[in-house]
């Protein structure tokens, strides 16, 4: 049993490796930002206790739909030969963790777990941040979705579903807050940088 499971591992790798690596990043940064005073304190959140489980628990459940068929392959001794697509899969995969992490660098402190206004937040322009208005979350998506083309699979798709509205979601709410604490300021950067979240798409 361990010796099929272990060969099955070679065909799922790169999806498991997507997120290692993303949330590898987020881990490391967290820790350097506390160790070195960069990582500012909250001050106050944008969203109620319950829009934050709820858009956890849609990023969650695209991940675990796209990590499930590791699970249902258990033991069935899958053959690893990859396809062009499952090929383009990973590098719009590792695209997404490339932005996602482009972006995290330029927001430094400035990044929290959730919705939330940050002691001395200000309002970060630089980087991809003068190409898209939300960055991090274009690059989760590119991930989901990348991940999806990988797999191939039903559960996959319906993964890609539950990333959008997770993006969705908390683009909105973003949007509502940066609005709210940064006015004119917000409203010339949306004049500067009119895509929310894809470079000259959307």
């Amino acid at each position: 049993m361990v010796s099929q499971f272990l060969a099955a591992l070679p065909l799922f790798a790169p999806v498991w490796l997507a997120w290692i690596v993303f949330y590898g990043y987020w881990g490391a940064s967290i820790i350097y930002e506390v160790a070195t005073g960069r990582f500012k304190k909250r001050e106050r959140s944008g969203q109620p206790p319950q829009a934050a489980v709820a858009q956890t628990l849609l990023l969650g459940a695209a991940i675990v739909l796209e990590v499930d068929p590791l699970i249902r392959v258990w033991g069935t001794g899958v053959a690893t030969n990859y396809s062009p697509l499952q090929a383009l899969g990973v590098a719009v995969a590792f695209i997404g963790v490339g932005f996602a992490i482009w972006a995290r660098r330029h927001l430094g402190g400035n990044w929290s777990g959730d919705v939330t206004i940050k002691k001395g937040h200000t309002l970060t322009k630089t980087g991809p941040y003068a190409l898209v208005r939300h960055p991090i979350y274009f690059g989760i998506f590119l991930i989901v979705a990348g991940c999806a083309i990988y797999l191939g699979t039903a559960s996959a798709a319906l993964a890609v579903a539950f990333g959008a509205l997770f993006v969705a979601y908390r683009v909105s709410t973003e949007e509502r807050l940066m609005k709210a604490e940064f006015g004119r300021e917000w409203e010339l950067y949306k004049k500067e940088v009119r895509y929310v979240i894809v470079p000259r798409v959307l």
